[in-house]
């Protein structure tokens, strides 16, 4: 289970926080969280690539409004 807590520092800039990850070992779940809160402020890409048997469209994600997926085939309505 992974635990936080917090320390007030006022000599760390407050648009950059410092995060400390302690554990015994660096196996592979400390890497995947390492790694997820190295990318935690990355951007949302805002087009989807997407293609088809025809076409590559790009697909803006706020204009989808639902995806599924039938009998091995995605669907994706807008």
């Amino acid at each position: 289970m992974v635990q936080s807590q917090f320390i007030q520092d006022e000599q760390v800039a407050a648009t950059q926080p410092e995060v400390l990850v302690k554990a015994p070992v660096l196996n592979q779940p400390v890497r995947v969280l390492m790694t997820y809160i190295d990318q935690f402020e990355t951007g949302q890409p805002a087009i989807l690539p997407v293609k088809t048997t025809e076409q590559l469209m790009m697909v803006k994600i706020i204009d989808i409004i639902l995806a599924d997926v039938q009998h091995g085939q995605l669907m994706i309505y807008t």
